[in-house]
């Protein structure tokens, strides 16, 4: 049975436990905590890092650029963020791609799927790797046609390929080499916006501000958007892509194309981090008119039903994140208003 409820002043539906928004309203956090970093490292020979952190094991890496080689990610040791190398290389070679945008843990976190806009991914064994073999590409593909797609994640077995652009379905899951369509989803959400004006408009909104998170049971999955902030959760089960729950926490405002907000726009979701449990987004809740580089930045955190748990508030910008799968801790690449780059670490309460 569905029940209405009144969440500040908006009218939600509650089906089961989980919560569909029919009006927007800013979310309301039962719990507010002011983050306290420790520092792990302050010196990095990495910077600008292009995905979220990877924890595995021991150690931690990520896709940044290094001045000390021209590797594609570099590995630090979790316990005193101390550098230990760098894997993976920019070419043409069989066990080299051209871009390292799209990648994916799989086989329980064991391999790194990568793949390229030129037909191409490899598997990276990441224990080869972060020991210092050379022989980490384990397997290389030759893909059916050259990918669109903003984001690939790890379903199971197969992959799933988020944001894929004009004339391909929004969300497809696929075999790892690409040559069968298991499911295929193709809806986009009402802004209740002047966006819905334009379906073109529409895709590019979620195209270019869109972050997006799989739980790593395989049985959900989220999406988040930035410029404005609408969360939708989807039901993953059976290779299928069923909407479930959605939050419309700020009303997106754009300027004059889909990938940067008007003046008045609330920044919103900046990216995104999922554990079995929780959901965590990189948030800001002030508007794009105070247009700073580096901007303080919240983890906001909301269970599998959309619901608010908690905000955990710094002084700095979050530039990348992850959390452990316990939940206990998230570990941070920061930027401070200055522009001074560390790995710190602080305590989930």
């Amino acid at each position: 049975m569905k029940k209405l409820i009144i969440i500040l002043g908006s009218i939600s539906i509650l089906s089961g436990n989980n919560i569909i928004d029919k009006d927007y309203a800013a979310p309301n956090f039962p719990k507010t905590e002011e983050i306290k970093f420790t520092i792990l490292n302050n010196d990095l020979p990495a910077s600008w890092p292009q995905s979220n952190l990877i924890l595995c094991d021991s150690v931690m890496f990520v896709n940044a650029e290094c001045i000390e080689n021209q590797n594609v990610f570099h590995i630090f040791r979790l316990k005193d963020g101390k550098y230990i190398r760098g894997f993976a290389n920019w070419g043409r070679a069989a066990n080299e791609l051209n871009d390292y945008r799209r990648i994916a843990l799989t086989d329980g976190g064991k391999i790194l799927h990568a793949m390229d806009n030129n037909n191409r991914s490899i598997d990276i064994d990441l224990t080869k790797a972060i020991a210092g073999e050379t022989s980490y590409v384990v397997k290389s593909y030759k893909l059916p046609r050259s990918p669109i797609s903003r984001e690939i994640h790890s379903v199971g077995n197969n992959l799933l390929h988020t944001e894929n652009g004009r004339k391909i379905p929004r969300f497809v899951i696929t075999n790892r080499e690409c040559t069968d369509t298991l499911c295929s989803n193709d809806q986009y959400t009402p802004t209740k916006t002047s966006i819905d004006e334009s379906q073109i408009d529409k895709e590019d909104y979620y195209y270019y501000n869109s972050a997006f998170g799989v739980r790593p049971d395989g049985t959900r999955s989220v999406n988040v958007t930035g410029n404005g902030m609408l969360m939708e959760i989807y039901d993953m089960q059976n290779n299928k892509m069923r909407s479930i729950a959605l939050r419309r926490f700020h009303r997106p405002k754009m300027g004059d194309n889909m990938r940067k907000g008007a003046s008045d726009c609330v920044y919103g979701g900046l990216g995104i981090y999922v554990t079995n449990d929780y959901i965590y987004v990189r948030y800001h809740d002030e508007k794009r008119e105070i247009d700073s580089k580096y901007i303080k930045t919240s983890i906001a955190v909301f269970d599998w039903n959309g619901k608010e748990v908690a905000r955990y508030k710094s002084d700095t910008f979050i530039m990348s994140f992850a959390v452990t799968p316990d939940d206990k801790r998230a570990y941070c690449w920061t930027v401070s208003l200055d522009g001074e780059e560390a790995l710190c670490y602080f305590d989930l309460k």
